[in-house]
């Protein structure tokens, strides 16, 4: 047997361990949409991001395939 996918979903880390610049993400709706946002962040220089309950339920694969892979290397924190 082998294992075809791995999913992964961001850990919440606590507000004062990330460093700014920092990506604030509301009311998103469509993982690919995240993803694309992550993406582009990542080569701006964002490495931490503030996501909302509601946007956190868009971190999912389809948002790691969009920002090809990119989500992995920053830190995220889930805002109540």
């Amino acid at each position: 047997r082998t294992c075809t996918y791995l999913l992964a979903f961001p850990y919440s880390h606590l507000l004062s361990t990330l460093q700014p610049p920092f990506l604030l993400l509301d009311g998103l709706e469509n993982s690919r949409n995240v993803g694309q946002i992550l993406r582009t962040a990542y080569h701006m220089g964002a490495r931490s991001v503030i996501a909302s309950s509601s946007t956190w339920g868009c971190l999912t694969g389809r948002a790691s395939r969009s920002s090809m892979g990119w989500m992995y290397h920053m830190r995220f924190h889930r805002s109540p």
